[in-house]
């Protein structure tokens, strides 16, 4: 019983944070929440991918919060504002092109999601289907 409160309590303080991280009218990035299917047919969430464009230098910088890697850019971009741009990955390996703060023409087998029902799976996924 005192473990299920611990989880209740951990679980509400999570969303609690989330949402106040989620809500933000002065930042200018836009984090988009990718999940893919298994072949069981479960949905399951891959890392986030947050996006920084800017109209004046015509450049898209993205990196993975929560995870160490380095921020990367874009080349060959046209930004018209921060919701709304294009661009190709360093290596050539393909195109991004958001619309209205989404992303269009995603890969196969990717879908993207809003951040709360990410968040759902994610949580799910981390504490109660696999508990460790």
């Amino acid at each position: 019983m005192l473990l299920t409160r611990v989880r209740q309590i951990a679980l509400l303080l999570t969303i609690l944070f989330i949402m106040s991280s989620c809500i933000s009218p002065f930042d200018e990035t836009v984090t988009v929440y990718p999940t893919r299917e298994t072949i069981s047919g479960k949905q399951i969430t891959s890392r986030r991918i947050a996006f920084k464009a800017s109209i004046e230098t015509q450049k898209v910088v993205y990196w993975y919060p929560g995870w160490r890697d380095p921020p990367q850019r874009l080349i060959n971009c046209k930004v018209y504002d921060e919701d709304n741009w294009a661009g190709e990955y360093i290596d050539h390996s393909g195109k991004v092109e958001m619309e209205g703060g989404m992303i269009v023409g995603s890969t196969p087998g990717i879908s993207y999601v809003s951040s709360f029902h990410w968040w759902y799976l994610h949580i799910k996924e981390k504490y109660f289907v696999n508990p460790k």
